[in-house]
């Protein structure tokens, strides 16, 4: 598994150009698209389940998941659905 330094809400908030975390929350249908496309290119392993997890909850998209996998497929599926 390799260690990001920056956790994935700091990578997702940094290529979306927004000046704060919290405007994640805020995203348009086409921003969470955009989102969603830009953590596809990350393989679960990439990061933490806790790292994972904590995106769902921030995010709101959905509950915590038992692997980094599913929760990476979780989270991918509801920013594209919400």
């Amino acid at each position: 598994m390799t260690n990001h330094t920056p956790c994935l809400l700091d990578e997702a908030a940094t290529f979306m150009k927004v000046q704060y975390l919290s405007y994640l929350r805020f995203l348009s249908t086409d921003g969470r698209s955009r989102l969603a496309a830009f953590l596809e290119t990350f393989d679960a392993a990439e990061y933490t389940l806790f790292q994972w997890n904590d995106a769902i909850e921030y995010l709101k998209a959905g509950v915590k998941q038992q692997t980094a996998q599913v929760a990476r497929a979780q989270l991918l599926r509801a920013l594209r659905t919400t």
